[in-house]
């Protein structure tokens, strides 16, 4: 099932309305994907995204902007036919979470680290243009 996106704080979430990032985070969860679990922190010059990816290397995460959305994407390990498990209780396969970016958000100057399985994205904020008066002739 596609769910298209809707606004973290929405009802599909269970939490609360919020007008503190409203028109600023969309959220987009992948078809055949788990989704990773993520915290969304706004200081004065920026806006901090910390998602849960124990066991993963920076190798495994990627991270790319496209139109104004942010997609990280992760890939864990394929299972292994060969062994023998007697039980499997750890997710196999692709950890993939869209996000849209409000206008106020500086999608050139993004950057990301990651320690000890948290990977922590900072989104810097500008100003958002002003509206465009237009004249009537």
């Amino acid at each position: 099932m596609r769910h298209y996106p809707v606004s973290l704080f929405d009802t599909f979430h269970d939490f609360p309305k919020m007008d503190l990032f409203k028109n600023f985070f969309r959220d987009d969860f992948s078809e055949n994907s788990s989704v990773m679990a993520l915290d969304i922190r706004e200081e004065d010059d920026k806006y901090l995204l910390d998602a849960e990816l124990p066991g993963f290397e920076k190798k495994d995460v990627s991270i790319n902007v496209s139109e104004n959305v942010l997609t990280i994407e992760a890939k864990t390990e394929t299972l292994e036919e060969d062994k023998k498990y007697h039980r499997r209780e750890r997710y196999v396969g692709q950890y993939k979470r869209s996000v849209s970016l409000g206008d106020n958000c500086d999608a050139t100057k993004i950057t990301a680290s990651m320690k000890n399985g948290v990977l922590t994205i900072e989104i810097p904020k500008v100003e958002p243009e002003p509206a465009k008066q237009i004249i009537i002739q």
